[in-house]
């Protein structure tokens, strides 16, 4: 409710879109946004009240019962009985969306669009072009997820507002396949407007998700080059992680180089357990 890119961009006028399977923003502020759609279904009160519940006891419960009272945001969507059509809700599989880009017309002016895809999420079940398959790989569903990524420019070249976007990758999280060890290291893509490189300029800033705010993208909506950002990042930061397999015990772990030399991570002696 209190984004400033949100409120920039519908002051500038923006026809503002965003693609999320998942949408946990209920207020009603959100049918403000052009293709989202407030649906009113029906409510299983009793389920209801039991999530309001354990919301309340994690909040109060002393720290070492809350394990017991585990909270989903989803779990809400149980509550829900839906009775409209839901058939053209965005569905975040790979697959599902390069269809989508395969027919959708891009707007040529003043258009946003935030795309959550499965990206490079199990089930490891497509490969570079996007034919099934079996007992798949991290390395192929993420070959599949630049398949789609291909895809999605080329629909933004193809409507010839290319050089004027404004383009950001990024990703929850990295990994590397079965082991958690990798998480540490997301991409980060940026290409501010009529920015354009002979190859891939690489940074090697120290940069964090709390780097990210709303400055950033304000930045780049009135022209600046993805170099000029992030400038004031200590160029001696210690990268700092939270390393887990699950959440009831948790390292924190330091990384004094680049986010994908794991062999450098040092555990501080730090551990948080539930």
């Amino acid at each position: 409710n209190n984004s400033q890119l949100i409120s920039t961009l519908k002051d500038n006028k923006f026809d503002v879109n965003i693609y999320e399977q998942d949408l946990p923003w209920t207020d009603s502020k959100s049918g403000e946004i052009d293709n989202i759609e407030i649906i009113n279904s029906e409510i299983d009160i009793i389920l209801f009240l039991k999530q309001e519940m354990k919301y309340i006891l994690f909040k109060y419960l002393p720290f070492p019962l809350k394990q017991y009272s585990k909270i989903e945001t989803l779990d809400y969507r149980l509550c829900r009985e839906d009775n409209e059509d839901t058939s053209k809700i965005f569905n975040s599989d790979n697959k599902k969306t390069y269809d989508v880009l395969t027919n959708v017309s891009l707007q040529k002016d003043k258009y946003f669009q935030f795309l959550h895809v499965e990206g490079g999420h199990y089930p490891w079940n497509t490969n570079k072009d996007f034919a099934i398959i079996e007992n798949g790989t991290y390395e192929e569903k993420i070959e599949s997820s630049l398949t789609l990524i291909e895809k999605y420019l080329n629909r933004i070249k193809e409507s010839g507002q290319y050089d004027k976007s404004v383009i950001i990758v990024l990703s929850d999280h990295g990994n590397n396949g079965y082991d958690p060890v990798g998480r540490q290291n997301p991409i980060l893509y940026i290409k501010g407007i009529n920015e354009i490189h002979d190859e891939m300029l690489i940074s090697n800033k120290k940069v964090s998700y709390v780097d990210l705010n709303d400055s950033i993208y304000s930045d780049l909506l009135i022209g600046k080059k993805s170099s000029e950002l992030l400038k004031n990042i200590d160029d001696n930061r210690v990268r700092r992680f939270i390393w887990y397999k699950d959440y009831d015990d948790m390292y924190e772990q330091t990384l004094d180089g680049n986010a994908w030399e794991t062999d450098k991570l040092i555990n501080t002696g730090n551990r948080y357990k539930r």
